[in-house]
């Protein structure tokens, strides 16, 4: 019975993209509308911007933008990757961006097109050309090492608040976001929870992209409604971090509501990676 619930859990896994650490370009080649956005947003944050992430992005964004049936999420999707391009200053794509911005596709991916071609410098490298890159054979050998790599789940065995730091550490950004809420709901939460919590935030203020700040400003209302002295300078350190103005504005209330202490947290108090390491299930 255990085996069959093992198997359940992994197919789960799959199905729902849930194992842990994928990459821009493990979620490029996902075919996965969603994972393709989140990466193209990490890539407006300078995140693995390189040739083969960049001619994919393109790949993808010359074989669907005249796509008459695309509905609202794929058309939204298709923005972030005009933006990301952009971002990769490579005039390589002047060619496509300029083609979409002179077509009558609809009016967000001309106008994001725009935007990203007056980004992008100019130089003799070669134009990208629609079907330079084979996006079903990429497609394919992503699934192969999805079924290949090995699937991260939480232990059965785990406590309430194991389970809270498993999901924190393996960036669980929903679950963390409803953490953050009930904490300032309540005004305090376990030390653990809000160590951990913290060396997220830590670990992720300076490269956030646009759709983890939200729930990075929840945990600095989380940590400021708990008034723990204790992190109150990781939090300045935050607000003088980070290149989001809705995170600085929140990591700032927070900070200046937090009391001195005599202790303060440090980034790496809390080792992310091996808290996975430590609730996860060990496959044999």
């Amino acid at each position: 019975m255990y085996h069959i619930f093992i198997l359940i859990l992994l197919a789960f896994a799959l199905f729902t993209g849930t194992a842990t650490h994928a990459n821009v370009y493990q979620r490029l080649t996902s075919g996965d509308t969603l994972q393709i956005k989140l990466a193209a947003q990490d890539m407006t944050v300078g995140k693995e911007i390189t040739q083969i992430n960049t001619d994919v992005l393109a790949e993808i964004l010359s074989s669907r933008y005249q796509d008459e049936e695309n509905t609202r999420r794929e058309l939204d999707m298709l923005a972030w990757v005009c933006k990301a391009l952009g971002e990769s200053k490579n005039g390589r794509y002047l060619l496509l961006l300029t083609e979409i911005r002179e077509s009558d596709a609809y009016y967000k991916l001309r106008k994001y097109a725009k935007k990203a071609m007056k980004k992008l410098i100019v130089s003799d490298q070669e134009s990208f050309e629609k079907g330079q890159i084979n996006l079903n054979a990429l497609m394919r050998e992503e699934k192969l090492r999805q079924i290949k790599a090995e699937i991260i789940l939480p232990r059965a065995d785990l406590t309430r608040t194991e389970n809270k730091l498993f999901s924190i550490a393996m960036a669980d950004l929903t679950v963390i976001k409803a953490l953050s809420s009930g904490i300032k709901k309540r005004k305090k939460g376990d030390r653990e929870v809000l160590d951990t919590l913290m060396e997220f935030l830590l670990a992720n203020y300076k490269t956030a992209a646009s759709y983890q700040v939200d729930t990075l400003s929840w945990i600095c209302r989380a940590i400021e409604a708990t008034k723990e002295g204790r992190y109150l300078t990781a939090m300045k350190q935050v607000y003088n971090g980070t290149n989001s103005k809705k995170l600085r504005s929140y990591a700032w209330g927070s900070y200046v509501d937090l009391p001195e202490s005599t202790h303060y947290y440090e980034k790496g108090m809390v080792n992310l990676p091996e808290l996975i390491n430590q609730y996860k299930i060990k496959l044999d």
